[in-house]
Order: structure tokens, then sequence, then C-alpha cells
């Protein structure tokens, strides 16, 4: 991956009035895809409240006006936890985004283009 620009601490907010959003490490690569890496050293029990926030930050920040949706960039938010933040002893845990029927099993991966992605540093 070649990385096109990085910012340390990049602030995101849209109005004056409204709750901003400071990122970690914002950086984009040469595809135009959007990260953000965030630190968490204190256990929260909002992550994924805080991972959605921030995603749809990084949306309103990079899709410019009069740009169509089709525009938005792939955004990934990873978050490294030195806890365990969901309690199953895992190392990584990603969210996967699918449609579900109602009364059916059937799942069809819905790819809006936005990762989320929680790292556990205390996994052993």
């Amino acid at each position: 991956m070649t990385l096109d620009k990085k910012y340390d601490e990049k602030d995101l907010k849209d109005a004056r009035e409204t709750h901003g959003a400071r990122l970690d490490i914002f950086v984009t690569d040469a595809a135009g895809n959007a990260y953000n890496v965030e630190m968490q050293n204190d256990a929260v029990n909002c992550l994924e409240k805080r991972a959605r926030f921030y995603s749809s930050a990084i949306d309103r920040e990079t899709l410019r006006p009069g740009e169509k949706y089709t525009a938005l960039r792939n955004n990934i938010v990873i978050f490294i936890c030195n806890y365990d933040g969901f309690g199953l002893e895992l190392a990584e845990y990603a969210v996967e985004k699918s449609l579900v029927g109602p009364g059916t099993d059937v799942r069809v991966p819905y790819n809006d283009g936005a990762q989320i992605l929680y790292l556990n540093t205390k996994y052993r």
C-alpha cells in the first residue's frame, strides 16, 4: 500500500454547534481509500457507536459538495485496544454487514464501503 496523505490528530467538525471527531491517525492511500486508526486505552462501553460516528465523519469530510454518493471512498476504521472490548478473547474483531430477510436465514453481503476492525492487544 502506498500512502497518499497522512494526518496525526485530524479534527473533523461540520459546524460550530456539532460534536466533532478528532481522529488519532487519518491516512489515505493512492486508491483513495481512507483509514482511521484509533488507540483506545480506556475501556469504554460505546466502541460500536464511536466507530459509526467516526466512519460517518470521514464520509462527510471526503465527499465534496455536488459529488454523487458513488464517489464516497471506502473507509476503514481501526480501533487498537489495550483490552478485550467484546469479551470473547479474540485478537481481532471484524464487523461484517449483511442484509437479512424476515423469517429467513438468507444473508446477503452488504458492502457499503465502510469497514470496522477492532484489535485486542491483550490477546494471549
